[in-house]
């Protein structure tokens, strides 16, 4: 579970810190994710995205929505798919998140 993204969240700024800690009861109470989940889960890139700022957090969030809905994956299939890259490209910059779900399409397929 620890990695230098979570030592980061939530030894930093007071503000990023809090929404470390939102996001981890976000994953708790929304996703049922236990410690054990969430040590497999949580990476610097996932640490990053929920600490991070609005915009980036926003989008990490409606992209494990979109992972839920649209892909059908649980928080099993979520703990062994994320990863440093995947909750980058999901929070990044729009061209590189259009450029990842493109790619997964194309998977699908």
């Amino acid at each position: 579970f620890m990695s230098d993204g979570v030592a980061s969240a939530i030894s930093g700024e007071e503000a990023r810190a809090d929404k470390f800690w939102a996001g981890l009861k976000t994953l708790k109470t929304e996703w049922d994710m236990t410690k054990d989940d969430l040590r497999k889960f949580m990476s610097d890139g996932v640490a990053s995205a929920i600490s991070g700022e609005e915009a980036r957090a926003d989008k990490f969030w409606a992209g494990l929505k979109t992972l839920k809905t649209e892909w059908g994956m649980t928080k099993d299939d979520l703990r062994k798919f994320m990863s440093n890259g995947v909750a980058a490209a999901m929070s990044g910059e729009e061209a590189k998140a259009d450029k990842f779900w493109a790619g997964l399409k194309t998977l699908k397929t």
